[in-house]
């Protein structure tokens, strides 16, 4: 399964739509069996980590791309 873009209309911000996606996205990756999930995320985006560890997802380090990007594995599978 492959989450290619994740975005929210900021004036969307704040509630409650990118927590309701991920929930969206983590219930059908386990329904299609794969597991653990990983996302990564631009090093400058402030806001999807938050929203990443606040689902329960761990920093994993630095993927090697240009750009560099952050990565990210579930904690609950």
């Amino acid at each position: 399964m492959l989450m290619h873009r994740y975005a929210v209309k900021k004036e969307h911000y704040g509630q409650g739509y990118g927590n309701a996606l991920f929930h969206v996205f983590e219930t059908e990756a386990k329904r299609q069996g794969y597991r653990p999930m990983r996302i990564d995320t631009h090093e400058n985006n402030a806001v999807m980590p938050h929203l990443l560890e606040k689902n329960g997802f761990a920093f994993c380090g630095k993927a090697i791309l240009k750009p560099t990007r952050i990565a990210w594995s579930s904690k609950r599978f």
